[in-house]
């Protein structure tokens, strides 16, 4: 998710021009591909060093999924938060938009990870 937030974010400030949604304007197509490039290989690598998933292919499987899950986590709460007329979910921690904005993307993500492990480390005997 950090690697996702972060590619996409650089990746966005360097590149972006084409806007994602009206949802979130300030997201950009060129932010999401440089954010799920990057999550891809953080994950191929992390796969090395932790020797988990054990394919290339279901590293990029689930780097996608991780990054799927936190663009739609970010989004859905930005849906939620323009629907209620709100620009922050809270005050906490000023500047972010409130402790929504930090765990939204782990929410989804976690569903879709916890998913993946399930599905996945049967096939490999664990």
């Amino acid at each position: 998710i950090i690697a996702a937030d972060t590619y996409a974010y650089l990746g966005g400030k360097a590149f972006g021009r084409t806007p994602l949604t009206n949802i979130s304007p300030k997201k950009t197509w060129e932010g999401a591909i440089a954010g799920l490039s990057g999550c891809i290989a953080t994950t191929l690598v992390l796969s090395k060093i932790f020797c988990w998933p054990t394919t290339v292919l279901s590293a990029a499987a689930f780097g996608f999924l991780n990054f799927v899950g936190s663009l739609f986590g970010d989004l859905i709460e930005s849906m939620i938060k323009r629907d209620a007329g709100v620009k922050d979910s809270g005050s906490l921690i000023p500047g972010h938009g409130g402790i929504l904005d930090r765990v939204d993307s782990y929410m989804f993500t976690g569903a879709l990870a916890y998913s993946f492990v399930k599905a996945f480390l049967p096939l490999y005997g664990v």
